[in-house]
């Protein structure tokens, strides 16, 4: 099969070449196969085992770059949700896109940089209310160490009420909510998050996180 692939920079017909044209000091790309527009110095590479199927349009080094970032930020989220396909269709609806056109391979700039924003958007929430959290402890006077332990129910209440939950959760919810994060603030703030967005794929990381970890002594990643 034969495909037609397009330089999105010059609308021009790109060629097929092997790795040696692209990278000719890295013999250990010469077997593969790229589709190049050489005017734009764009190019593309293809599936492994296929038919010289483009992995998605040529691009230049910097989409090359962004849609690399791209993935590293992305492709986590799914191995750890465990349904790419899943997550590929919750990427299209955050980016108003249908999922036929959610493919990195065929994103510009600013589509590479609205997933990087998508991905690192709840992991920036849960680092803000932490540190909103903290701010809050020093103005009241309160010690940071102590919020960051979580040892005192009325530090962690006065937290919630002013930062975090505009509805917070009656003392009990709290205090169990407290018990499952084995009060570190991190798991804490983490896991009311996570319980306020129950559908977000960082959501869902969180809670398969606390399930595998001593809370007591880890805290989650994000």
């Amino acid at each position: 099969m034969s495909y037609n692939v397009t330089c999105p920079y010059c609308g021009q017909p790109a060629i097929l070449v092997t790795g040696e044209v692209i990278y000719p000091a890295w013999t250990k790309h010469h077997h593969k196969t790229y589709y190049l527009c050489s005017p734009c110095k764009a190019y593309v590479g293809t599936h492994a085992n296929s038919d010289d199927e483009p992995l998605g349009t040529p691009a230049k080094k910097e989409r090359r770059q962004l849609r690399s970032a791209a993935h590293k930020a992305l492709d986590p989220i799914a191995k750890r949700r465990g349904d790419r396909n899943a997550t590929y269709n919750w990427l299209a609806k955050k980016m108003n896109i249908t999922p036929d056109k959610c493919h990195i391979g065929m994103f510009d700039e600013k589509q590479c940089e609205q997933v990087l924003d998508i991905c690192g958007e709840a992991r920036l929430k849960v680092a803000k209310a932490l540190r909103g959290g903290e701010k809050i402890f020093r103005d009241e006077g309160m010690n940071v160490e102590k919020f960051r332990t979580i040892q005192d129910p009325h530090a962690a209440w006065l937290y919630l009420m002013k930062e975090f939950i505009p509805n917070a959760p009656s003392s009990e919810e709290l205090m169990k909510l407290m018990a499952e994060a084995g009060n570190s603030s991190t798991n804490f703030v983490a896991l009311v998050w996570a319980r306020k967005n129950p559908t977000d794929p960082f959501a869902i990381d969180i809670e398969k996180q606390l399930g595998t970890i001593n809370p007591h002594t880890e805290e989650v990643e994000f």
